[in-house]
């Protein structure tokens, strides 16, 4: 992870970036979860009054699931409009960064320079996907396995990462209950 200082609306934030680049074996595990909200607690704790940003170009559907599945608060997202206020902080974020954009058309889609290797099989279920975020991510970066990053923001709020955390919570709570309660 990486943390920027910029002026973000005439005042100063952070932006948080990272990359990961996981097999295809744990994509969609949550393997870089823990690593990535202790980072980005750890740097609303340092900066309470500083607004904070998570600021991704997402090469992956699966990194997208990830954002969309634990934080409430993440634009864009497939059951919210995407609110003009947000549009706004998330281009004026990523115009700070060098990446330029696939189209002049649409600045939320980025060339990064590197892609996710997938197998056929794993681009078969994303194209099948009914789930919401997939879909999004697809519909508005299609280009990804040329190496397009859809932009991401979620806000480093104490409201979003808490919820980001009791969800994986609840989730890893469910699961253990799952694997320890008799079946019938």
């Amino acid at each position: 992870m990486h943390t920027y200082a910029r002026a973000v609306r005439g005042r100063p934030a952070l932006v948080l970036r990272g990359e990961t680049g996981l097999f295809p074996d744990y994509r969609g595990r949550g393997a870089s979860y823990g690593f990535g909200m202790a980072y980005a607690f750890m740097e609303k704790l340092r900066h309470p009054f500083t607004p904070v940003y998570y600021l991704g170009t997402l090469v992956h559907p699966s990194s997208y699931h990830l954002f969309y599945k634990y934080f409430p608060t993440v634009y864009p997202h497939p059951a919210k409009t995407f609110p003009t206020r947000q549009r706004a902080l998330a281009i004026e974020l990523i115009e700070s960064f060098p990446d330029p954009p696939v189209a002049p058309s649409d600045l939320l889609v980025r060339d990064v320079g590197w892609i996710t290797v997938e197998t056929s099989q794993e681009r078969k279920l994303i194209l099948e996907s009914h789930r919401p975020d997939v879909q999004l991510f697809v519909t508005r970066n299609p280009g990804y396995p040329q190496g397009h990053g859809m932009v991401v923001v979620a806000p480093i709020s104490f409201g979003n990462i808490v919820a980001a955390i009791f969800r994986r919570l609840r989730e890893v709570l469910l699961a253990l209950l799952r694997i320890k309660s008799p079946r019938f």
